[in-house]
């Protein structure tokens, strides 16, 4: 030991780790303090002198027995330790094949038959599965027979309340009952088809034409109005734009009104 203050003596370095039994310090032991010529010898037993080349660049395990011997070495060192022939463990059970039903340390039972209830054949499955049917189109009946009839959740109820809620003055469409009217005798079959042809047969609002929809367009009365059979009140829609122009009556017009002014 040394006085306090003083330097560490050579035993005291050896017991905290700077210099080994042989009084090479951590850092020569590691190969950091080591001289030129001992690096340089270091160098070469990994590589050639001619260019730096690895030895065995090039070769095959047919060319070279080192090479052979080095992947036996290698694979062996993965293998680990082999299994005796009397071994029970789970994965030599499973080799041999002595792993399957009672033998298997996870067996609960095994299968068990039960009864379709939709055609009656048996089939089996696990005691855990909630499976009642045999196959795929017996699990499609029953299924809509769970839902059907009595056995929906909504059988027998009835829910007047939001049709009353829904219903005239407090509909939200509601425009003082202007459905319940009749339309004007001269709106008919000869005025709509003059209209749709002014409009080249197209939806003023989408540009569908009718041979895309494969239907007669509709005539639409721009504030709706009736009895106004105006030209510059009718125009051309498809059947859902149609029906779209019911609500929000305000915006329609205005939008509709606009494009007439446009085009007409």
């Amino acid at each position: 030991m040394t006085k306090k203050g003083g330097t560490q003596t050579e035993a005291h370095k050896i017991a905290r780790g700077v210099y080994d039994q042989k009084g090479k310090t951590l850092e020569q032991r590691l190969g950091k303090g080591a001289a030129k010529a001992t690096k340089q010898k270091m160098s070469d037993s990994h590589w050639s002198k001619n260019g730096g080349v690895v030895w065995s660049k090039g070769l095959t395990k047919e060319m070279d027995i080192r090479l052979e011997n080095a992947a036996k070495k290698q694979s062996k060192s993965r293998k680990g330790k082999p299994h005796k022939d009397e071994c029970q463990c789970p994965f030599c059970n499973a080799v041999k094949g002595g792993c399957e039903g009672s033998c298997n340390p996870n067996y609960k039972g095994g299968k068990e038959t039960r009864i379709c209830v939709v055609c009656g054949s048996g089939f089996e499955c696990l005691p855990k599965s909630e499976q009642k049917s045999c196959c795929v189109d017996c699990g499609h009946i029953q299924q809509g027979a769970a839902i059907s009839g009595e056995n929906h959740p909504s059988f027998g109820k009835k829910f007047p309340e939001w049709g009353d809620r829904q219903r005239g003055v407090n509909n939200p469409n509601w425009n003082n009952g202007s459905s319940f009217e009749p339309y004007d005798i001269k709106f008919n079959t000869a005025l709509k088809y003059e209209i749709r042809e002014r409009d080249d047969f197209t939806c003023q609002y989408c540009g569908i034409s009718e041979d895309n929809r494969k239907r007669v367009h509709c005539v639409h009365h721009i504030d709706y109005n009736k009895k106004n059979n105006a030209r510059e009140n009718l125009i051309t829609l498809c059947t859902p734009c149609n029906n779209r122009a019911n609500s929000s009556r305000e915006k329609w017009e205005f939008l509709f009104t606009t494009l007439q002014e446009i085009w007409l």
